[in-house]
């Protein structure tokens, strides 16, 4: 390719040279600029290049594409199983206080049914209580839930950050319900 273009410039640098012409550098450059762009085997050349450059550059998109295609997934599936542990954190927390409360009442039911002047011991009812105050907070913070999710999609990350620690703070203190309230029913539970 190159060397056809040098033996063009040479022959004629070599018939200018035979016919006692002296070369003006300016000509001789617009010359050299003219032969460049009408040589058939410079123009293959700059077309090479510029399609090796076009695939490197699309090597390169690809590559950036995979790997934040690879961030994504990855993202996507530490969100579904962060989402995943907390609507199990809350079916949790429901269903041991509303189990607690259901089995609370069906152990008071059980003792008012034989004798029906049975004095109750008032943990009894306070564990009841601490029982169902267990099941709301727990609900509480299933909506709390949703509304932080409602927030992080409309970009409002401040709002969704306090209703996540908000949700966070409920289911934590519903556990403490439950505890309370087992604690509350065992007390009553006199075994003196």
């Amino acid at each position: 390719m190159e060397q056809l273009a040098f033996d063009k410039i040479r022959k004629t640098v070599v018939e200018l040279q035979a016919k006692g012409e002296s070369i003006d550098h300016a000509k001789f450059i617009a010359w050299l600029d003219t032969l460049a762009r009408d040589d058939p085997s410079l123009q293959e050349y700059r077309m090479m290049t510029h399609k090796a450059n076009m695939a490197h550059y699309q090597a390169k998109s690809d590559s950036r594409q995979s790997r934040f295609r690879e961030k994504l997934e990855f993202h996507k599936s530490m969100f579904e199983a962060t989402m995943s542990t907390a609507v199990a954190a809350l079916k949790s927390c429901l269903l041991i206080n509303g189990g607690a409360s259901v089995a609370m009442l069906g152990f008071l039911a059980a003792l008012f049914k034989d004798n029906k002047e049975l004095v109750i011991p008032f943990e009894f009812g306070d564990a009841l209580f601490r029982f169902t105050l267990g099941v709301l907070f727990a609900a509480i913070a299933t909506a709390s839930t949703y509304f932080a999710q409602y927030n992080y999609q409309e970009k409002n990350n401040k709002y969704g950050n306090v209703y996540r620690m908000v949700s966070i703070a409920l289911v934590a203190i519903s556990l403490i319900c439950f505890f309370l309230g087992c604690y509350k029913a065992y007390s009553g539970l006199n075994f003196d």
